[in-house]
């Protein structure tokens, strides 16, 4: 068969993962942890975002052919070492995936209360807090910076790529830690991080490289970037009422329209607006009104992304899995607004969400000479995603603490 007639598909020889997961939400979360734990938790606590599924491991230069330096992919032009970039998805949505992660574990913490799990969010938890530290020892940019860690959290000092998706679940993961299962000593360094995360978007007008462009984020329509520096400044004023934090809420506030305009937008945007839009409901109770307007503008397009109409959802020319995401952040907003069912049919999704091929980055079973030739190559294609694990995991996790 040519080349351009194959189709994506399940390309794993190997007897773990099992193809299919399991036949109840019980089998399949026993199913869904062990993976995470056995494939994508990293030898220093922190879990990669994605490793090849024809050998379950990382990405070596050896199966990734087509990518020299990184050319032709998505990370061509990004700002950090060429060796690394033919291997960018062995952990850029690392700090995606690791803060998503210990969201479900603070939540199966919250359900189960068993040491296990505690001690599993907490090995997360210092995993991250190794990032923070790492980069604010190695890297120019400084204190409050979370890179990428292309080469691994040991080795963030030339890495200058960031995103506002990694910085929004990290403090997801953080403050739910925070609430939940950190002791007095580790609040502290929960509040001096988040704080550090405030000073230096602020200390440096919400801009950064991504991607080699330099983006001023909150300059952006899109509601997740308004969404997120909303929510980390007020976090930051809980954690260290100093007025400078509620002057820039109050600034961010007055353009905020793009919250509730989902026209168009992305299901990774819709998603993370929710998620920023349900902490703030505590932290800012006087505008929850206009909160859950937000989160229900977000729900009503995520619930797109579970029909099977939809299947290959958020952007056209990628066609990546989006179950599990738009599972994850129904279930949040379920948590705010349980009257509109949400909960009910992120639950008959989960139990959908069961097989192997259901967690690569790209769907399986489409012409690959349909995707954009960003994602065709040996460094995309055929990746297998952390995230969607801990997706569904942090899904089922809250649906079980709401006792859905």
């Amino acid at each position: 068969m040519h080349r351009s007639e194959e189709m994506t598909r399940d390309v794993c020889p190997l007897d773990f993962p099992p193809e299919n997961y399991g036949s109840n939400l019980e089998s399949i979360e026993e199913e869904v942890q062990s993976v995470i734990e056995r494939i994508f938790r990293d030898e220093d606590g922190i879990l990669r975002s994605g490793v090849y599924a024809k050998t379950m491991k990382p990405f070596t230069l050896d199966v990734v052919r087509d990518r020299a330096a990184g050319v032709g992919g998505i990370m061509e032009n990004g700002d950090f070492p060429r060796d690394l970039k033919p291997l960018w998805l062995n952990y850029e949505n690392a700090g995606q995936a690791s803060g998503i992660y210990l969201i479900g574990l603070v939540e199966k913490f919250r359900v189960t209360r068993g040491e296990d799990t505690e001690a599993l969010a907490r090995k997360t938890f210092q995993a991250v807090e190794c990032l923070w530290n790492n980069a604010a020892e190695q890297n120019p940019f400084g204190r409050g910076f979370i890179p990428k860690p292309y080469a691994g959290i040991r080795n963030v000092g030339d890495v200058f790529e960031c995103s506002i998706d990694q910085y929004n679940d990290l403090t997801l993961g953080l403050e739910s830690f925070y609430r939940h299962v950190a002791t007095v000593d580790e609040k502290r360094v929960i509040e001096t991080m988040i704080c550090s995360f405030a000073d230096w978007w602020i200390g440096r007008n919400y801009t950064t490289n991504y991607v080699g462009k330099c983006l001023v984020w909150h300059q952006l329509e899109y509601p997740h970037c308004k969404g997120f520096f909303l929510y980390l400044l007020a976090m930051a004023y809980e954690m260290a009422p100093d007025p400078k934090y509620r002057t820039a809420f109050e600034s961010m506030m007055k353009s905020c329209a793009c919250l509730t305009n989902m026209e168009g937008d992305s299901h990774q945007s819709a998603g993370l607006t929710v998620s920023s839009m349900r902490p703030l409901i505590l932290l800012r109770p006087e505008l929850s009104t206009f909160w859950n307007r937000v989160i229900e503008t977000g729900a009503e397009k995520l619930l797109l992304d579970l029909s099977l109409e939809s299947k290959w959802a958020g952007l056209p020319q990628f066609r990546m899995n989006c179950r599990a995401y738009a599972s994850l952040y129904l279930s949040m907003a379920h948590d705010v607004l349980p009257e509109r069912g949400y909960g009910r049919i992120v639950k008959a999704s989960l139990e959908e969400i069961n097989t192997r091929s259901e967690f690569y980055h790209i769907c399986r079973g489409q012409p690959i000479r349909e995707l954009d030739t960003r994602v065709t190559g040996d460094d995309y294609r055929d990746a297998f995603w952390a995230e969607h694990h801990a997706q569904w995991f942090g899904a089922y996790w809250t649906l079980r603490r709401l006792k859905v």
